[in-house]
This record gives C-alpha cells, structure tokens and sequence, in this order.
C-alpha cells in the first residue's frame, strides 16, 4: 500500500471521528486511512500519476458535506 502523509489533522479542525473520510489527491478521488491523528493518512494505491515525494494539491474539490457524512455530522455550526 502507498501511504501519503497530509500535514493537516484534527488540531486544525479536521474531525478527529472522520474514519475512511473521502479525499482528493491531485483530483483524484481517495480516502484517509484510520482515526484522524496530528496528521492524515491517505491511501495512494490507485492513484498511478503521484511519484514518490510529490506535493499534490489535497482537497480542492472535494464537497464540505462528504467529509462531514464520514464523521457522522453535518457541514454547518
């Protein structure tokens, strides 16, 4: 399995709760792996294009309301 590492995490709001949330890597559609630590942990296995230590764009695109149905909530306070 490849695994990339995000530097964004719950302690910048990301909710903590959010198990196999959906992302988008480069636009291309992925999931964290596990609870939500310091850091996330993205599943890259799919993803062919990335090469080892690329910087891709991580969540443009990718809906508020997604993330908060991963983390059994709702996208708005």
């Amino acid at each position: 399995m490849r695994v990339g590492i995000v530097a964004c995490g719950y302690a910048d709001g990301y909710p903590r709760h959010a198990r196999m949330a959906p992302d988008l890597v480069d636009g291309q559609r992925t999931q964290t792996l596990g609870r939500v630590p310091w850091l996330l942990y993205v599943d890259l296995s799919n993803l062919a294009r990335l090469m080892w230590q690329s910087r891709g764009a991580m969540g443009r695109g990718m809906p508020i309301e997604a993330v908060a149905h991963a983390a059994v909530t709702v996208s708005y306070g």
